[in-house]
């Protein structure tokens, strides 16, 4: 989504200085207002919407997107509340989610979400909520499915999961916001013109290097609600 704004690729063009974090990385810079613009869960939108504005475009949001739920041993969605459950971070949408569906439980390891695969598999936890690229991954680890959060949400809802969401702090002025979220929106429609000119940033970037991995996770996650969330999103 960024590419064709940091490499000058679009009419919208300005300098930018990147910072790459976690997901609960993102959210917690944003609770401190640290960075002008940010990726943040839509779920920590409520604990920062005093400072900063959301953005239109940049969204991560739809169908068949959400966290999933897995663990190394068979367990039903009723056993769920008796287990310690790893979560990739306090203030993420996918805690929100699990929370919403399974209130109950108490034993919860924060972990970064890259490292929620292992800690099943090791024994850390008896089941964690993967968000990401974990979606693609988890099969061929060896993990199981217990319960699609995101297919929960939808049966109730049906409406978009709204995972994460760009915002911008207020303090730059409405006409700055503006030109910010015209140019993200403008960048993202070029990715969607010009797919391969961004393949060595993405995969520079990326956790998981396979490209066939990271297709999938760009298709499922770059949609017309990224471009601009409308009235649905």
């Amino acid at each position: 989504m960024m590419d064709a704004l940091v490499h000058h690729r679009i009419a919208h063009s300005f300098k930018i200085k990147s910072h790459f974090l976690d997901i609960q990385g993102l959210n917690e810079a944003a609770i401190n207002q640290q960075y002008d613009v940010s990726k943040i869960s839509a779920a920590t939108l409520p604990l920062i919407s005093d400072k900063y504005q959301l953005l239109e475009s940049g969204a991560a949001m739809g169908f068949g997107v959400g966290p999933i739920l897995v663990s190394k041993n068979i367990f039903s969605p009723d056993q769920i509340e008796n287990l310690t459950i790893a979560i990739p971070g306090k203030n993420t949408t996918a805690h929100y989610l699990f929370n919403h569906f399974f209130p109950a439980v108490k034993k919860k390891l924060f972990i970064p979400f890259n490292d929620i695969e292992h800690a099943i598999l090791n024994g850390d936890a008896d089941a964690g909520v993967l968000i990401h690229e974990g979606r693609f991954t988890y099969l061929s680890k060896g993990l199981r499915l217990i319960d699609d959060l995101g297919t929960l949400w939808e049966a109730q809802y049906h409406l978009p999961i709204p995972l994460g969401v760009l915002v911008a702090k207020k303090t730059l002025g409405s006409d700055k916001i503006k030109f910010i979220d015209e140019a993200i929106s403008e960048s993202i429609q070029y990715a969607f013109q010009h797919p391969y000119d961004s393949k060595d940033y993405v995969l520079a970037h990326a956790q998981e290097m396979s490209p066939d991995v990271v297709k999938q996770h760009i298709d499922l996650y770059v949609n017309d609600h990224s471009i601009e969330l409308g009235e649905t999103g």
